[in-house]
C-alpha cells in the first residue's frame, strides 16, 4: 500500500505527462490499476473530473464504487461545477 501511494504522488508530481499516465490508466485491463488511476486523478483536482465521470461506466462495480468515493472525498462539489462552469463560457 506504502509503494502503491508513493507511485501515484510520483505520477503527480510529473504534472501533465502524470496526469495522461493517470488518463491512460484508466484504460488498463486491471481493476487495481484502475481504481488507483482515479484515485490520482482525484488528487490533482478539479480539473480532472471529465476522466473520472467517465470512469464512473467502468464494468467493475468495485473500480465504479472507489472512484466515486474518490470524486466525494477529494473534489468539492463546487470546484466541480465551477470546472463546468468555465467550460460552457
Amino acid at each position: 500500500y506504502e509503494i502503491v501511494n508513493f507511485a501515484i504522488y510520483f505520477f503527480i508530481d510529473l504534472g501533465a505527462k502524470g496526469e495522461l499516465i493517470f488518463i491512460e490508466s484508466l484504460k488498463d485491463s486491471n481493476s487495481l490499476i484502475r481504481s488507483n488511476a482515479g484515485l490520482g486523478l482525484s488528487l490533482i483536482g478539479p480539473k480532472t473530473i471529465r476522466p473520472l465521470l467517465n470512469a464512473l461506466l467502468d464494468p467493475d462495480v468495485s473500480v465504479r464504487r472507489n472512484i466515486e468515493g474518490y470524486i466525494s472525498k477529494n473534489i468539492p462539489v463546487e470546484s466541480i461545477l465551477h470546472e463546468f462552469k468555465d467550460s460552457v463560457n
